[in-house]
């Protein structure tokens, strides 16, 4: 969205769409962003290098306007890592459409039940007064009784006086970056008036893992990140009162440690390191062989290079580099070899539509996982093709 507005002169358009496409996964929704302009444009060439750090369009309209070339880069990484997609369209003078895929947990059902909330006694300290506020408000809409201040000498102050008075805070939320003493400083102080019965929150617009340790010597129970939704307080405060009503389903890992496929070889195609990591050490709980390529081209020419019956399985990612998941397919199926007609390959997706499946069926594969990877639905393809 950025972009559009950035691109787009004076008195153009600008549209965002969003749609719920069908997911086949359980508690998630797949969920589609239509970003259309009819702003600048981008031509052919640039199109294939976007999503490369520091890449920009090189013309006279773009010079003028400021940019690091980093923005679709960092989002695409981030969509990534969400197991979705982004889609670049656009033409030269006319204008621009992006498409962003993401998987997105479903709220549950159920209401929250607040009723461990009412009366708990919280404090505040940030040195925003707006930020202080609207989390002081959102505490208070949970049925807490919370009050604010805006330093760390007030904050040790405060919580000193109901220590004396046996009315302990239930927990106190402490900015990181506040002038004179700040979060980290006001967190030891605290801890050495009251010793360790007051969980502390840190709450910061910094990346955690730059003061993480700092701040957990200091004695600092959790971490909220700024801006700060009332989800999050939601979730941190539901770990204080050990209540987090997030399940830990441990049966699929449990069923992965008693499947003995140690007999088998499977091929992996998949270019997001990451991703392949993560497939492999799945797989190998199993006791699975797992060799792994990079992209579709490498793919074919290991099976080529091959004796039929080398591979048991073949994942297959569908969106690679030098060849897409769904060519390298039908490279291995046109090959002259009983063994490649029939070797069963399934297609690994951040997509998945309805027809999404139905295009890796058409080229020949057998079947189709999508990512993030659930370990119910892979724990039953193992036992469809392998068992």
């Amino acid at each position: 969205m950025g972009n559009a507005v950035k691109y787009t002169p004076d008195g153009g358009k600008i549209r965002l769409t969003i749609s719920e496409r069908e997911c086949s996964q359980p508690k998630v929704g797949c969920f589609e962003f239509v970003f259309e302009d009819n702003g600048m444009g981008m031509s052919p060439e640039f199109i294939e290098n976007i999503f490369e750090p520091f890449a920009r369009e090189q013309n006279e309209g773009m010079k003028k306007i400021q940019g690091t070339g980093l923005g679709m880069t960092i989002s695409q990484n981030i969509v990534r890592m969400m197991g979705g997609d982004i889609n670049v369209e656009s033409v030269q003078g006319i204008g621009s459409r992006i498409t962003v895929t993401i998987y997105l947990k479903l709220q549950e059902e159920a209401s929250q039940d607040y009723r461990e909330y009412v009366d708990l006694n919280v404090l505040v300290a940030d040195d925003d007064h707006l930020s202080l506020e609207s989390c002081v408000c959102m505490l208070c809409d949970l049925g807490m009784n919370a009050e604010g201040v805006t330093n760390g000498y007030d904050a040790v102050k405060k919580t000193i006086s109901r220590h004396e008075r046996n009315e302990d805070y239930f927990a106190c939320i402490i900015d990181w970056k506040m002038p004179d003493m700040d979060g980290i400083a006001t967190t030891k102080a605290i801890r050495r008036a009251v010793g360790n019965d007051v969980p502390i929150i840190i709450i910061s617009a910094y990346d955690w893992s730059d003061i993480e340790q700092e701040a957990r010597n200091a004695g600092a129970n959790a971490f909220i990140s700024k801006p700060l939704f009332r989800s999050r307080l939601e979730k941190t405060f539901e770990r204080l009162l050990n209540k987090d009503s997030e399940e830990v389903d441990s049966a699929p890992i449990e069923s992965l440690n008693t499947l003995d496929f140690s007999d088998y070889r499977v091929l992996l195609a998949e270019d997001n390191e990451l991703n392949a990591e993560i497939t492999k050490e799945i797989l190998k709980i199993t006791g699975i062989t797992v060799d792994h390529v990079w992209n579709g081209a490498e793919a074919v020419d290991r099976i080529a290079s091959s004796e039929d019956g080398y591979y048991d399985l073949v994942f297959m990612d569908i969106q690679m580099p030098k060849m897409n998941g769904y060519d390298a397919v039908r490279a291995i199926r046109a090959m002259n070899r009983g063994y490649c007609a029939k070797v069963p390959i399934i297609a690994m997706t951040a997509n998945a539509f309805a027809e999404d499946v139905q295009a890796a069926k058409t080229v020949g594969m057998n079947e189709h996982i999508a990512k993030p990877l659930e370990l119910k639905v892979l724990i039953k393809t193992l036992n469809s093709w392998l068992s």
